[in-house]
C-alpha cells in the first residue's frame, strides 16, 4: 500500500550531499534552513558514499529530504541555491564537471511534475543512475513513482546499474518532530 501524507501544497524530494568541511554540521544546517522555508516532512538515513564522476580526497555524506511547499519549482531552486551559497558553496564557471563542495542540494521530484528548462530538470536527470540518491529516496518512500519512467523508486533502485558502495552512516544527524 502506498504511503499517504497529508500535504497541502506540493510534495518535493531533495537530495543533500556534502564532502567538504564539517559534513555533518553542514547537512544539519541545511535541513534547519530548509525547515525555515518549507515544512520538512521526512528525512532519510545518511549514507557515506564515494564521489561519482570525479576524484576527491573525501567521501560524501548523502541523504534525501521530503518537504511540502506552495512555492513553484523555480522558487524552490532559488531558495536551495541561496542555502548552498550561505553555507559556502561557490559554483565555478570554469569547472569542467563535478567538484568537491560543502553542500549540494538537488531537486529530485516535485509532485508528478515534469520540468525541462535551461536551469532546472525535474525529475532530476541522473536520478535513475545514482544509487546514493535512490537508496535514501527509497528509505523515505519506496512506492513513490518517478513520473517520466512511471516506475517506483524501489523498482528504479533494483534496476540501477550504479555499483558504488554506499554505507549507512554511523549515526542519525537530526530528527524532525
Amino acid at each position: 500500500m502506498k504511503k499517504k501524507y497529508k500535504v497541502t501544497g506540493a510534495k518535493v524530494f531533495l537530495s543533500l550531499g556534502s564532502n567538504l568541511g564539517d559534513r555533518e554540521a553542514l547537512i544539519v544546517k541545511t535541513i534547519k534552513q530548509l525547515n525555515k522555508e518549507f515544512e520538512v516532512l521526512s528525512l532519510s538515513p545518511v549514507y557515506e558514499t564515494p564521489p561519482l564522476g570525479f576524484e576527491a580526497d573525501n567521501n560524501f555524506l548523502n541523504m534525501c529530504v521530503m518537504l511540502k511547499t506552495k512555492k513553484t519549482p523555480l522558487e524552490v531552486l532559488s531558495i536551495c541555491q541561496d542555502i548552498e551559497h550561505d553555507l559556502g558553496r561557490r559554483r565555478s564557471s570554469s569547472s569542467k564537471g563535478y567538484e568537491s563542495r560543502p553542500i549540494d542540494i538537488d531537486i529530485l521530484l516535485f509532485d508528478d511534475l515534469i520540468v525541462e528548462t535551461e536551469n532546472l530538470t525535474i525529475p532530476h536527470k541522473f536520478l535513475n543512475e545514482r544509487k546514493f540518491v535512490l537508496q535514501p529516496l527509497n528509505d523515505i518512500d519506496p512506492l513513490l513513482v518517478e513520473p517520466k519512467k512511471n516506475k517506483t523508486i524501489n523498482t528504479l533502485l533494483n534496476e540501477c546499474n550504479d555499483k558504488s558502495r554506499i554505507l549507512l552512516y554511523k549515526k542519525k544527524l537530526l530528527t524532525i518532530s
